[in-house]
C-alpha cells in the first residue's frame, strides 16, 4: 500500500515541474476544470487520495505525516462542496489572474510537497 503514496508523491513531483517549466499548462487546465464543471471530480479524487493514505500509513516511512496527509487530501474533498460551485469559479479565476513567477513560486512549493509525500511512501 505504501506504493500508492509514493505513486501519488511523484504525480504531484511530475505534476509541479510542468507547471514550473509552462505555467499555461496549468491555466488551461484550470479553464478546463472549470467550463466542465469537474469540481465533483476533483473532491471525489481528494476523498479517495485522503482513505488510501490513512490505510497505507501504517506501512510506511512516516505514518503521522501519511496520516496527517490523509486527512487533510478528505477535508479538503469535503469542503468542496461547502464553498459550492461559484466560490471554486471565483478561485479559479483568482489563480488565472496570477503572473506566470508566482505560479512558477507556487510550483517550487508544490514539489516539495510532492517530494515529501514521496519520502513519506517509502
Amino acid at each position: 500500500m505504501s506504493a500508492i503514496v509514493v505513486i501519488v508523491g511523484l504525480a504531484i513531483l511530475l505534476f509541479s515541474i510542468s507547471i514550473f517549466i509552462s505555467p499555461a499548462t496549468l491555466k488551461r487546465l484550470l479553464q478546463i476544470f472549470m467550463e466542465r464543471h469537474w469540481w465533483q471530480y476533483a473532491m471525489a479524487i481528494r476523498i479517495v487520495t485522503g482513505i488510501l493514505f490513512l490505510v497505507a500509513a501504517p506501512d510506511t516511512h512516516a505514518p503521522t505525516v501519511v496520516r496527517i496527509l490523509g486527512i487533510t487530501f478528505i477535508l479538503a474533498g469535503a469542503a468542496l462542496p461547502i464553498m459550492g460551485p461559484a466560490r471554486i469559479e471565483r478561485l479559479i479565476h483568482w489563480w488565472l489572474a496570477r503572473p506566470e513567477s508566482t505560479l512558477r513560486l507556487w510550483a517550487i512549493a508544490v514539489t516539495g510537497f510532492g517530494m515529501l509525500i514521496m519520502w513519506s511512501g517509502q
